[in-house]
């Protein structure tokens, strides 16, 4: 346990001369590798004993940051490192997948559903990652999560399903989509 944490303060500090952090704290630095898309750095500090699953202060863990930003590698690192692909933020109730597919991140958002990511989660607002992609016109996206058993009938606090969201917001392409998957 000592060489596990002695390396685990030599690799932040190493990290930090280099200019890739802004912290000391360890937590604080896989989280910063992951959201930069350091997956070798990610890899060395999950090697050395950090724990995958921590949060920082908006409850947001290493697999969220990297999702959100769509490094794909650096999400794999931590799927294999023990990453929970269902853990919540403690804002919105949002998960890795969610944070992946509102941003369009298509790849990323294939990786965590076979490293077993639920694609039927539902956040406080009971949106789920596919709602999120239809409103923001994600047709890839879309697909991946619809190939992932997404269920595109689900409803959020206000009634409205992907398919309502898609039509709304004038993206006819991911309507097509949703509608081909049996959408109603």
């Amino acid at each position: 346990m000592l060489k596990q944490t002695f390396t685990g303060v030599f690799i932040v500090s190493l990290f930090t001369a280099l200019g890739g952090c802004q912290t000391s704290d360890p937590r604080e630095a896989l989280i910063e590798a992951s959201e930069e898309g350091e997956a070798a750095t990610v890899r060395d500090l999950l090697q050395a004993g950090m724990e995958s699953n921590d949060q920082d202060e908006d409850g947001r863990t290493a697999l969220m940051m990297a999702a959100m930003n769509g490094h794909a590698d650096t999400v794999t690192v931590l799927l294999q490192g023990g990453a929970d692909p269902n853990k919540r933020d403690e804002d919105g109730g949002r998960t890795a997948l969610m944070m992946a597919a509102m941003n369009g991140y298509a790849d990323t958002v294939t990786i965590l559903l076979q490293g077993g990511a639920d694609p039927n989660t539902q956040d406080k607002e009971r949106d789920t990652a596919l709602m999120m992609a239809a409103r923001e016109g994600y047709a890839n996206t879309v697909d991946a999560l619809l190939q992932g058993r997404a269920d595109p009938d689900k409803r959020d606090k206000e009634g409205y399903t992907a398919l309502a969201w898609a039509i709304a917001n004038g993206h006819s392409d991911v309507a097509q989509v949703l509608q081909s998957a049996g959408s109603r």
